[in-house]
């Protein structure tokens, strides 16, 4: 596919519809900055950049819970001597991990693994967080 030139196309855009409709030049430039931001973009000095939104806050609460030691829960002692082994200590680590991950853990097993997915759905979390 050809690469599209953006400054072009959008001049051509808003000179086609300005003339053929019969839309104020203004009207357009609103209707593509909306566009362009709904899409996560804004005009800059002439240029297209991106808009770079600020990571959310995370709740003190939260932080608190992510930074719990896994030892403080109920969990089986085969599933907390796995994590132990592989250097997983607090909630914030298990959840950072992808499912496929816990897998290659020599001592990990579906039992584990099962017992893990309800305890990581029973705090509202997911696997593969970026907490």
């Amino acid at each position: 596919m050809p690469k599209v030139d953006t400054d072009k196309f959008i001049a051509l855009l808003i000179e086609t519809y300005c003339r053929r409709m019969g839309i104020d030049r203004t009207m357009v430039n609103t209707i593509l900055d909306d566009v362009l931001e709904k899409m996560g973009f804004k005009v800059e000095n002439g240029n297209i950049v991106e808009i770079k939104s600020a990571a959310p806050e995370v709740p003190a609460v939260f932080n608190e819970m992510l930074d719990r030691k896994l030892t403080d829960y109920s969990l089986s002692v085969r599933t907390l001597n796995c994590l132990k082994a592989n250097g997983i200590e607090t909630m914030r680590d298990l959840v950072r991990l992808q499912k496929t991950d816990w897998l290659k853990f020599r001592t990990s097993g579906k039992k584990s693994l099962t017992e893990l997915d309800e305890f990581i759905k029973d705090h509202d979390l997911e696997w593969g967080m970026n907490v």
